[in-house]
């Protein structure tokens, strides 16, 4: 956090002005899912989203891209 502190002080320092800047969390392993567990982690990711106090939602799932296109045709 202190580095990421400094190295926006130095961007500004040298007139640069950037649109935003913020941190991100970065999983360091991941959880492969699929079928029905794909479905309601989205569904609950969604929810949590939607949720006026939560500001931000992290998560480490792995779900592969056509198992996306088909849950997101489904919703559709």
């Amino acid at each position: 956090m202190a580095d990421f502190e400094k190295v926006k002080q130095a961007i500004q320092a040298k007139g640069i002005k950037w649109q935003d800047a913020e941190l991100t969390m970065i999983p360091s392993s991941t959880v492969k899912l699929a079928g029905a567990d794909a479905k309601q982690i989205l569904g609950l990711i969604d929810s949590l989203e939607e949720h006026e106090d939560v500001q931000q939602v992290y998560a480490n799932f792995d779900i592969p891209d056509e198992i996306m296109e088909q849950i997101s045709s489904m919703a559709e």
